[in-house]
């Protein structure tokens, strides 16, 4: 069977064909793992680099009298997000009592009129005055027009960074996901007291359960969703394909016992 009559059997949940995976050889499965996740990092970082805007850019139309100094920042009459989906990152300046709007992102920096934050949506950031303010060791207070300066600096590095941070961002996506699927098949290994069925049958099946989740996380990713506990859902679904399918093969052994 090719690879994309696994995908399909795989997304629409066909156990019955499924179940014949496992005979094939190990390094088909693995294949088969590396293509989707490389296929989908490919597609997502992809989007994110299409979507990206500098910095400098996004600044432009601040007001001309917003500054930053180490007693605080000017205060805005609406909050200024700058997306850089490039490294999973937004900023917010303004009003940051309020964080909606900032979906689809991981890492959060945010710049409020008394103090500025740094840390991952969706969780408490770390507060910090703005004594401790990067750009403001060597400077008494950052107009916009040292803002813009500055940031056309920091387009130049992301530049660089970007493709470097999402190419180890899809290394350990496809490390995490070799060492879970085979964490899962060796509790799925654990219904050989049920079944004839070896570690290496449940790694190869295992290896397909991924098919379905890959395909909604990365649904989520262009669209923007964002879940916190979307991973251990993705995980739980990995972990219950594989049962179903091992349940799979035992009710058909059954069936055949029965038979005869």
């Amino acid at each position: 069977m090719s690879l994309v009559d696994q995908f399909i059997a795989s997304l629409g949940f066909q156990f019955s064909k499924i179940v014949s995976f496992r005979f094939q050889s190990f390094w088909k499965s693995l294949f088969y793992l590396v293509i989707l996740i490389l296929l989908s990092g490919s597609i997502i970082a992809a989007m994110k680099l299409s979507k990206s805007e500098s910095i400098a850019k996004q600044i432009h139309n601040l007001p001309d009298s917003y500054m930053i100094n180490k007693s605080g920042a000017s205060s805005l009459n609406e909050k200024w997000a700058i997306q850089l989906p490039q490294i999973d990152t937004v900023i917010v300046l303004g009003e940051t009592s309020s964080l909606t709007g900032i979906q689809g992102f991981k890492n959060l920096i945010c710049i409020g009129k008394e103090g500025w934050s740094i840390g991952r949506v969706g969780f408490p950031t770390k507060k910090l005055d703005y004594e401790k303010f990067p750009f403001l060791k060597n400077n008494e207070e950052l107009t916009k027009k040292d803002l813009i300066h500055i940031s056309k600096d920091l387009d130049q590095t992301i530049k660089t960074f970007a493709p470097i941070y999402l190419y180890v961002q899809l290394f350990l996506d496809l490390l995490i996901h070799f060492v879970l699927v085979s964490i899962l098949a060796i509790a799925g290994s654990s219904f050989k007291k049920l079944l004839p069925i070896t570690y290496k049958e449940v790694w190869n099946i295992t290896c397909y359960g991924i098919t379905a989740p890959i395909v909604v996380r990365t649904l989520f990713d262009l669209l923007g969703f964002s879940i916190p506990i979307l991973t251990t859902i993705y995980w739980i679904a990995v972990a219950l394909f594989t049962i179903l399918s091992i349940r799979h093969i035992q009710t058909s052994e059954e069936i055949v016992n029965q038979a005869s």
